[in-house]
């Protein structure tokens, strides 16, 4: 009796264990652009490094389940948390933070204007965590802003988080934004980077989920035998 009742619980394990992996849907968005904005002398802390031109490249992560539950809803307007990564490297210094989210706006500014922002940190209504990697003459990258805007508000249907990548062809302005700042002086500023390539993947599930998967498959098996 025990070993048809374990057995049955493993089958239940097996099966949400493979409905859960053939539902997950963990997407890299990845881009590249260069920087757009001229540094001015408010930012002389990182003028140094960064220039006009200089390449960077970047992506973020999100599972589709996790992230696609609203934590924040207004007309035309959504947020999303559950973003895992949002990284970028430029002039071979990286930054990354594993918490980020996005605000999708359909038909905004009286139905002229779709956006999509992801940023860093969680939507909760307080400032957003510096971001990890080397600081710049003192200046932490405590800010990464992704927008994607379409002044013909065609780009999107509504504010739902897709299961897959958006069409960022659709948008007609996509920029990063960068903010340093400098705890020590209270300084600080920001520049602009244009987008000029997207391009988005599935994560693969890790292998140690399919050895548990295997796991279970093989008990159940056994347990079958004893039977």
């Amino acid at each position: 009796m025990k070993s048809h009742l374990l057995g049955a619980v493993c089958i239940s394990a097996l099966a949400c264990f493979l409905s859960t992996a053939a539902n997950a849907s963990v997407l890299a968005i990845e881009f590249s652009g260069v920087i757009s904005d001229d540094i001015g002398p408010i930012y002389e802390g990182v003028a140094s490094t960064f220039s006009v031109g200089d390449s960077f490249s970047g992506r973020y992560v999100y599972d589709t389940e996790l992230a696609g539950i609203p934590v924040s809803q207004a007309p035309n307007t959504t947020v999303y948390n559950g973003f895992t990564e949002l990284s970028v490297e430029i002039n071979g210094l990286r930054y990354t933070t594993d918490t980020a989210h996005a605000e999708i706006c359909n038909d905004c500014n009286l139905g002229t204007v779709d956006s999509v922002n992801i940023r860093s940190g969680i939507f909760n209504g307080v400032n957003n965590p510096f971001l990890s990697g080397p600081d710049v003459n003192g200046h932490s990258l405590i800010d990464l802003a992704l927008t994607f805007w379409d002044d013909t508000a065609t780009a999107l249907e509504n504010t739902d988080l897709v299961n897959v990548a958006p069409i960022f062809d659709s948008f007609s302005n996509k920029d990063v934004t960068f903010t340093f700042y400098n705890p020590d002086i209270s300084r600080g500023g920001g520049f602009w980077g244009t987008i000029n390539s997207i391009s988005y993947s599935v994560v693969p599930i890790p292998p140690v989920i399919y050895l548990f998967g295997s796991g279970l498959i093989g008990l159940v098996g056994v347990i079958r035998r004893r039977a």
